[in-house]
């Protein structure tokens, strides 16, 4: 699979620390990407947000230690 044109958002549905091949190449060539990580954190804002009424910023710590369970 090849990425798409540079302006087309690429999602990675994988969870765990190694990127997939289709990841990398769109990254480097200026897509914007995002892996399931970061794909269930930002759910979990909009839900957040929909109890609670406060949408939380994801810090790149909070990145760090939820990629570091997998």
């Amino acid at each position: 699979m090849e990425p798409g044109p540079d302006t087309e958002p690429i999602p990675s549905y994988r969870c765990g620390r190694r990127e997939m091949p289709v990841l990398a190449a769109a990254r480097e060539q200026g897509n914007l990407t995002v892996n399931y990580s970061g794909l269930l954190l930002n759910q979990g804002r909009v839900a957040f947000d929909a109890w609670f009424g406060i949408r939380p910023e994801i810090a790149p710590a909070l990145l760090e230690a939820v990629a570091a369970t997998f």
